[in-house]
């Protein structure tokens, strides 16, 4: 898969520390009517995932490979109040460098609140609970075109602001058809001791369905001298729905 070195990340709920406040055009409309809920108990998503990295010190090496990833949605309790667990597992990896597809195995905790979807915790695939106070505006609702959001992230000792953008809807070939999307995008950077960091994220979600595409683009820059390029990449293959949407 080709790199994409561009200065603007993905959400990795595990390093993500929310600003509450989000911004729009009092003008704008929603950009889809109807059923927006992305989360609900009892829908399940199956995405092919693939990845690529480039190291390149005196040399450049590359790694590729690709996985299958399903995510399920549950309603449990968090911290007394009624929560949505969205419980990731990674399987079938091949390549190199599984453990690029093996960290998103996990578990996001999610609040349904009137303005939006809250992400308040996430469990490591190693079991432990990473708490996000307060807790990250993970999608704004209703969501409106030209929508910003922002939240600040722990990088290299430094604090790095990243704002995501609601762009619009276009259609988006994945494995389980063509699909008309919404696409956020969002980026961020840091820097500190010499390192360097920046990613970029793109993501499709869908009305009734969910995320159907996920792209997580990231370049890092060492203060030994050594450059990293990373790229992992989700598309839908099959979901299924079986619940009706929670209330918020």
């Amino acid at each position: 898969m080709r790199a994409y070195l561009v200065c603007v990340l993905l959400l990795s709920a595990a390093s993500m520390l929310p600003l509450a406040g989000c911004g729009s055009s009092e003008d704008a409309q929603p950009i889809f009517a109807g059923d927006f809920y992305l989360l609900k108990p009892g829908r399940s998503w199956t995405y092919d995932g693939t990845y690529w990295m480039q190291e390149r010190t005196r040399a450049t090496v590359e790694y590729s490979g690709a996985f299958a990833l399903t995510r399920f949605c549950q309603e449990v309790t968090y911290a007394g109040q009624p929560a949505l667990l969205v419980q990731t597992t990674v399987s079938d990896v091949t390549g190199d460098r599984p453990a690029m597809a093996e960290e998103l195995a996990g578990g996001d905790y999610y609040s349904l609140q009137a303005t939006g979807y809250y992400l308040m915790a996430r469990e490591t695939p190693g079991g432990s609970l990473e708490v996000l106070e307060p807790p990250r505006l993970w999608l704004p609702l209703p969501l409106l075109l030209g929508q910003t959001w922002t939240w600040q992230e722990d990088w290299l000792g430094e604090i790095a602001t990243a704002t995501c953008i609601a762009t619009g809807t276009e259609e988006v070939q994945v494995p389980l058809g063509v699909l008309d999307a919404v696409q956020l995008s969002a980026g961020a950077q840091a820097s500190g001791g010499g390192d360097w960091f920046q990613y970029t994220w793109v993501r499709g979600v869908a009305p009734g369905i969910g995320v159907v595409s996920d792209t997580k683009t990231s370049y890092e820059s060492r203060a030994t001298g050594e450059q990293i390029w990373a790229d992992i990449n989700l598309e839908l293959y099959s979901y299924s729905d079986t619940h009706s949407p929670p209330t918020p």
